[in-house]
């Protein structure tokens, strides 16, 4: 496996999991309400869900992040004010 593949096949893992505990929080949150993918991308767009991405910046610059995701490291001072 080439460096460009290692990169995408972690980038693919990073996203599912985002998505995943996404999902899985709002679906907790909501008294087990399910939502799609599709409609946790749409919701963050409207603001009406917050997504947040806790990475390092450098993973976040190596994968990129979900568009609308307020992004958190977990060295951040000021973390609970990002949100």
């Amino acid at each position: 496996m080439n460096s460009t593949e290692y990169l995408l096949v972690s980038w693919t893992r990073y996203c599912l999991l985002f998505i995943s505990l996404v999902v899985s929080s709002i679906s907790f949150a909501t008294d087990n309400a399910k939502i799609s993918v599709k409609n946790a991308h749409i919701l963050s767009g409207k603001n009406e869900i917050v997504l947040v991405d806790v990475r390092s910046e450098g993973e976040w610059a190596e994968t990129g992040v979900a568009s609308h995701a307020k992004l958190v490291t977990i060295h951040q001072p000021s973390w609970d004010r990002v949100i």
